[in-house]
């Protein structure tokens, strides 16, 4: 449940940093390419992690059906 909640606020602050970025490059501010940049990169790694997260959940249940864990 811990873990869920870590992925779910790091969802929401890459989000938040896509926006503010897009935001940003619609009004010509000088951060907006930056904060894109890095909200985009952030993106990147976050889902990877959510990829390893479930890839985890399903070996973990597989492993239950065998009776093994």
């Amino acid at each position: 449940m811990k873990n869920l909640t870590v992925l779910l606020l790091a969802i929401i602050a890459v989000v938040t940093m896509l926006y503010a970025g897009v935001d940003g490059l619609t009004k010509n501010y000088s951060y907006a390419p930056f904060i894109t940049f890095i909200g985009a990169c952030t993106a990147i790694g976050l889902a990877i992690d959510v990829f390893n997260h479930i890839q985890f959940r399903i070996r973990k249940s597989n492993v239950r059906k065998l009776g093994r864990f």
